[in-house]
């Protein structure tokens, strides 16, 4: 067992190789593995650099060993993501993690005991998409807002493409139609029975599948969601026609609508009347287009409605894109202002700190029954900044507000910056694979 290093599991295999002649051969040979157990190694995910420079060294400087990855290049398999004791998302957002790598960190932290440590900004959490996701699952934090009060009134208008190539069938084996319909629905979930929704389809003409009306029976409107059928053409312009004759009467105070193609169609009309909605009606527009080689006139759609653009090759994403949409349309979960945390419980993950800096801003989330909230926002909202909690074997930290300079300023120059961040991580790190254990 001589020249064995790092850390992680190892697999073993004796084989015995007999003198004499064998009749039996199937006991000759045994595996087994084992864990090789060192400093705590920990797998830091992020699309940006700049969301990391701060915390990185600051987890080396604590003695964890630390390996960077991106969302896209997060392994696949659950050995891979074994040889880490945690897992740390630093403002990731769902839609640039497939529905796999999700259900795979899941998986990591409920049957395998790994950790999670989800840190936010303006990507991550419910503008993030996370909503109804195997990332949200595993969160101490739910992604909706629960206090319907503090949520501004909305109109969203979902404009479905139902030409015949929407009957495509992707890696997944769902068809797009079905998949966008999954999208609406999930974004419904997120309406309030005050909120106003619509949905209109087009091929070759357009069509309501249902008209503006109160979310008050979202399983109703799913229901009528549940009839897109993919035929005919693709116009888009009579689609947003459709809908813009009736959204510029909604007396809602957001007004958003999300348009979702997978082909060319002609652009005639397209920008104008999506920058007239925008500059005479302040109604936005968002574009969800598929597949490769888009015209250029669908991005230019969302830039004069104010809106984003998302150009989707991975098909299962697009309701993941619906949920966030559905948030930003709401703008009221990026929460930017000035405030001292306060701390609501004890913890290890707060032990020799006695005070935390300011901060100036977080995202909004609702703490789940059973977590533990440590840090909160000191208004009456009693928002969660920082929450814990034990899912499975596993256990889980969510930090909704960032560790960088963007709404942690003063975190970061802070003197037990490195301290909290270690504490943190090493608190989801559970003890159970360093216990007592003899294989034989």
């Amino acid at each position: 067992l001589t020249g064995i290093s790092g850390t992680g599991f190892r697999d073993f295999e004796v084989q015995v190789e007999p003198i004499a002649s064998d009749t039996f051969y199937q006991n000759n040979s045994m595996a087994t593995f084992s864990r090789v157990v060192g400093p705590p190694r920990v797998l830091v995910v992020s699309s940006s650099t700049e969301e990391t420079q701060y915390l990185v060294p600051a987890l080396q400087e604590s003695g964890l060993v630390v390996d960077m990855a991106t969302p896209t290049s997060l392994p696949i398999g659950i050995s891979a993501l074994a040889q880490y004791d945690s897992v740390i998302l630093v403002n990731v957002p769902a839609t640039e993690m497939s529905n796999t790598r999700m259900q795979l960190i899941e998986s990591y932290v409920k049957d395998l005991g790994g950790g999670l440590v989800v840190i936010g900004g303006p990507e991550s959490y419910g503008p993030g998409g996370y909503f109804q996701t195997p990332l949200e699952d595993a969160l101490p934090v739910e992604m909706q807002i629960r206090d319907q009060q503090r949520l501004p009134s909305l109109t969203i208008a979902y404009v479905i493409d139902r030409s015949g190539s929407m009957s495509m069938i992707g890696p997944s084996g769902v068809e797009n139609i079905e998949l966008a319909k999954e999208a609406i629905i999930r974004s419904i979930t997120l309406l309030t029975p005050t909120d106003r929704a619509a949905v209109a389809s087009f091929e070759a003409s357009a069509s309501w599948i249902a008209p503006f009306q109160n979310v008050e029976d979202g399983s109703a409107l799913g229901r009528l969601v549940g009839q897109l059928r993919a035929s005919g053409g693709t116009d888009i312009l009579a689609g947003m026609n459709l809908v813009a004759r009736e959204i510029i009467n909604e007396p809602s105070q957001f007004r958003h609508i999300i348009l979702l193609t997978d082909g060319g169609a002609d652009p005639t009309g397209l920008l104008e009347l999506t920058t007239a909605l925008y500059n005479d009606e302040g109604v936005t527009t968002s574009v969800i287009a598929i597949g490769a080689g888009l015209p250029q006139f669908l991005q230019d759609m969302a830039t004069a409605g104010h809106g984003n653009f998302h150009a989707v090759e991975v098909v299962e994403s697009i309701p993941t894109i619906f949920a966030q949409e559905t948030v930003l349309a709401q703008r009221s979960y990026i929460i930017e202002t000035t405030f001292f945390p306060t701390q609501v419980n004890r913890s290890p993950i707060l032990d020799g700190i006695r005070s935390v800096p300011q901060l100036f801003g977080y995202i909004a989330t609702t703490p789940r029954d059973t977590a533990q909230v440590i840090l909160r926002t000191p208004d009456d909202n009693a928002d969660p900044i920082l929450a814990a909690w034990q899912y499975g074997l596993g256990r889980s930290v969510a930090f909704t507000s960032d560790a960088t300079a963007r709404w942690g300023q003063d975190w970061v120059d802070w003197a037990n910056y490195a301290q909290f961040w270690s504490q943190a991580v090493r608190w989801t790190i559970t003890e159970g694979a360093t216990g007592n254990l003899e294989t034989r």
